[in-house]
């Protein structure tokens, strides 16, 4: 679904009707909800915005979601990451929704969103959004498949699966989305398998260094060193003279 911008948000209608819509469409999103649960609280999209429900995240929440987001769907081979589909408004929406599943997945995603906070400072003395990207995929891994999760991350195993749910059931519903999945009702699609999250390779000091840092290639052979440059720091400098009892007798006697 096609999302107007507003600022750096989408707009309340927009993302309420995209997330209405893929309620009932995505299998993996709406299974234990009967269509009939939708009708009690429907928003009026037409009256002003006073009749909208609260949203949930916070400052400090929106960005963390907007970051596990992008991390389960990033930006590559010219396609937008997930923040720039409004992914992140579509989940806050979705949690926000007076319904029962919406708010059963929001006492879920909110516990899950506290344990990454506490884990990461846990682990890395800072918040998750701060962390270099190998540490935030270190925290993912250890709890991206909820089959192969230790025990002690089985909750937030529970939490990263439904955050997936609603990361890919958003995706489809967008234009990118659907041009992706191209002929394929939506009504068959499956979440797809979980995968860890590409840790990025470390590099190495020549490509840690700026252009005008890394050795000059075009030095010539011959070209004159800096005085001492080859002599270690406490290596004694040979004097350049002979001593006075070496010095032949010829001369001033």
């Amino acid at each position: 679904m096609s999302i107007q911008k507003n600022s750096t948000r989408a707009t309340r209608r927009s993302t309420i009707t995209w997330m209405l819509t893929a309620s009932s469409t995505i299998p993996f999103l709406n299974a234990d909800t009967s269509p009939e649960e939708f009708s009690a609280s429907d928003p009026k999209l037409n009256t002003p915005r006073k009749d909208l429900w609260d949203r949930t995240l916070n400052k400090s929440q929106f960005p963390l979601v907007a970051t596990l987001a992008d991390i389960i769907l990033p930006s590559s081979d010219g396609k937008p990451s997930a923040s720039d589909l409004h992914i992140p408004d579509f989940i806050d929406e979705w949690i926000s929704a007076p319904y029962a599943l919406q708010q059963k997945d929001r006492l879920i995603i909110l516990a899950g969103l506290k344990w990454i906070k506490k884990e990461s400072r846990k682990r890395f003395k800072k918040g998750f959004t701060k962390l270099s990207e190998i540490h935030q995929a270190a925290i993912c891994i250890d709890i991206s498949n909820p089959i192969t999760a230790k025990p002690i991350y089985e909750s937030a195993a529970a939490f990263f699966l439904l955050f997936r749910k609603l990361t890919f059931g958003a995706y489809f519903t967008t234009e990118v989305g659907k041009k992706e999945i191209g002929e394929t009702p939506l009504s068959t699609l499956e979440l797809p398998a979980p995968r860890e999250p590409a840790v990025p390779r470390k590099r190495t000091r020549v490509e840690k260094r700026e252009p005008s840092e890394r050795p000059n290639q075009d030095q010539k052979p011959n070209q004159k060193r800096k005085p001492n440059q080859d002599r270690k720091p406490n290596q004694e400098r040979k004097p350049n003279f002979k001593p006075r009892a070496q010095r032949s007798n010829t001369g001033r006697k």
